[in-house]
């Protein structure tokens, strides 16, 4: 019965991650890529462990794009406080290792993300674009 439930599970997670690519990513002047555009300010997805890195991401101007480079598999990048989403950007789903997805920060600001799956973890960051 166990087994059974974890197949359950895993089968969930692959339909999630297989369909991530499905909805286009974010509707906020972002999405997923296959790898991070030439010229975005990349920030590393799981390098090793369960965090983002840098995990203070700075150095961003009003209408860079920022790119998250999935290290590992089964995460995501969702905006708000941790574990609160805000409904600026996200992946659809949890992602493959070697996907990216991007993001172009339009204003000034420090903005939190996380990964939906590990933020009880501290798998958290921000990002803060100065004019």
């Amino acid at each position: 019965m166990r087994a059974a439930r974890w197949l359950v599970v895993v089968a969930v997670l692959a339909v999630n991650g297989a369909m991530g690519g499905c909805g286009g990513g974010s509707s906020y002047g972002g999405g997923l890529v296959d790898p991070c555009p030439t010229g975005s300010i990349e920030i590393q997805v799981a390098p090793s462990g369960l965090a983002f890195s840098p995990t203070n991401r700075t150095g961003v101007r009003p209408g860079d794009t920022v790119c998250w480079n999935f290290r590992a598999d089964g995460h995501d990048v969702t905006s708000g406080a941790p574990c609160t989403a805000d409904g600026d950007f996200a992946t659809a789903g949890v992602q493959p290792a070697g996907r990216a997805f991007t993001h172009v920060f339009a204003a000034a600001g420090t903005f939190q993300y996380f990964c939906s799956v590990h933020c009880g973890m501290g798998m958290t960051g921000t990002v803060t674009v100065a004019p």
